[in-house]
């Protein structure tokens, strides 16, 4: 889970070969409620229940943007 901000684990080639793509891109990152869910320690299993519901509630006011991006 990340921000949009936040540095990417894979170094800067990825955002460099998404920014030099053509088509459309549409990128879905954590927002702030999903990120305090997460907690400073994510994988610690206390978090997964607030997580899951921050992301779902996320997910749920994502959707529409997701479905006009995919043409649906």
């Amino acid at each position: 889970p990340s921000a949009a901000n936040s540095p990417s684990p894979w170094g800067t080639g990825a955002v460099a070969e998404i920014d030099g793509f053509a088509g459309a891109t549409l990128a879905v990152f954590a927002d702030s409620e999903s990120l305090a869910a997460y907690g400073p320690n994510p994988p610690d299993p206390a978090c997964r229940a607030p997580a899951a519901r921050a992301g779902r509630v996320q997910g749920r006011r994502e959707a529409r943007r997701v479905a006009e991006f995919l043409g649906l």
